[in-house]
């Protein structure tokens, strides 16, 4: 397949949006359609309009492609659906098709996805607005939620100086394993806690860390915007980072990065690496002989939808979190739906993602934690801008509450 060659034909989208059968299993798991109570706004409606577009038998237009980007691409209705319908597939292969006929994306989301293509760049105007002071200035005026601008105004907020990273961190034993690990485009500026820590942990249980630095974002952002041929270049060069190591595995910290980055190594027909989310790498590994310290503290613990719908490996955050003593892990509600983080969906729909930022908030309202955890960077921002002016209430993820009980080294 050529670089510039479309991901999948017309046909055999069409072919994919007839497997639905319109049962309306999915209504109710559709965050879109439980905030709209509209047809146009579930997943089967979505799929109505498309096949109809694909057939000719209607034109694009604006409603048409606000009512298509306003998925948040949760994977929801995949999960319930009888039919098996490739959903995100679907929706992902019409946007890349219905590029040169959306309207330009907002100016924020534009420099988001220059910068993510260029990691130097992106740390270079963290530590300027950082040090400059910029960044306290950015949260003051984020503080009126609402509009694009203090939706982009508080992620600028949120950015931190990346620190310096070596290309290879030894166990603290003999080594006996050795992994990469997958940093991406953004996590190292907006959680670099969660990547020293994910380090310390495998460094402990005998896995030596490489951290390549030409390695470069998933590609998740670019596809999901209809850049699939972007996507695609970020996955040869991922590819030619990770495959030169001597290693068994590249762990990713986020859920959302794992899902992308393991489907668009299948589309490209390579599996020359194999990429796993970081909790199910060390769950893998051997526990019996670690002593974990005790933890008194209550979590609420949080499946990403990418988790969820994408990975299906909630199970093993429980048992990887279950193994420290006096930890209590309360669950969200099941029927809390998607945050609304999604990405660049809260630049693109900052009311849309509120209103289920405030949904989720309500949920959690009714129970008593200590601290959020949860393994997506995208809903772990979600979260913070939901628990700023309380002090109490962290943000974080299952390696950092792990690396809290591991015994002193």
């Amino acid at each position: 397949m050529s670089q510039n060659a479309h991901t999948i034909s017309p046909q055999q989208l069409l072919a994919k949006a007839d497997l639905c059968v319109s049962c309306g299993m999915c209504l109710p798991h559709c965050p879109t359609y439980q905030i709209a109570r509209s047809e146009a706004e579930s997943p089967r409606g979505r799929l109505s309009l498309i096949s109809a577009l694909l057939r000719s038998d209607i034109k694009h237009d604006a409603i048409l492609l606000e009512h298509l980007d306003h998925c948040l691409l949760c994977r929801s209705c995949e999960s319930c659906c009888p039919a098996s319908v490739p959903f995100a597939e679907i929706m992902d292969g019409v946007r890349e098709h219905l590029k040169t006929e959306k309207p330009p994306n907002g100016f924020f989301k534009k420099i988001l996805l220059v910068v993510s293509t260029r990691k130097k760049l992106l740390r270079s105007i963290a530590s300027l607005f950082y040090y400059s002071g910029l960044s306290k200035l950015f949260f003051y005026l984020s503080s009126s939620a609402g509009s694009k601008l203090t939706k982009a105004l508080y992620f600028l907020s949120q950015l931190k100086p990346a620190k310096k990273r070596k290309q290879l961190y030894r166990a603290n034993k003999k080594s006996q394993r050795a992994v990469a690990l997958f940093t991406g485009c953004v996590h190292e500026s907006f959680d670099s806690k969660s990547v020293s820590n994910a380090i310390r942990v495998l460094n402990y249980l005998g896995v030596d860390v490489h951290i390549p630095e030409n390695q470069q974002c998933c590609g998740a952002m670019h596809l999901h915007d209809g850049d699939a041929e972007q996507a695609r270049f970020f996955t040869g060069k991922n590819t030619a980072a990770f495959k030169q190591l001597n290693i068994e595995a590249v762990v990713s910290l986020a859920s959302a990065c794992t899902v992308t980055l393991n489907e668009s190594g299948l589309s490209m027909n390579d599996s020359t690496v194999n990429y796993i989310d970081i909790v199910s790498y060390l769950e893998k590994l051997k526990w019996t002989d670690i002593q974990l310290k005790e933890i008194k503290k209550t979590i609420l613990l949080h499946y990403p939808c990418s988790q969820r719908n994408g990975l299906k490996n909630t199970e093993i955050t429980d048992q990887f979190l279950g193994r420290i003593p006096g930890l209590i892990i309360k669950k969200a509600p099941v029927e809390m739906k998607c945050c609304g983080a999604a990405g660049t969906y809260s630049l693109d729909y900052p009311d849309w993602s509120n209103q289920l930022k405030k949904s989720a908030s309500n949920h959690f309202s009714k129970i008593d934690y200590d601290e959020m955890v949860t393994s997506n960077i995208g809903c772990a921002l979600q979260f913070r801008a939901m628990f700023e002016g309380n002090e109490n209430k962290a943000v974080s993820h299952p390696v950092d509450i792990m690396a809290l009980a591991l015994p002193i080294d």
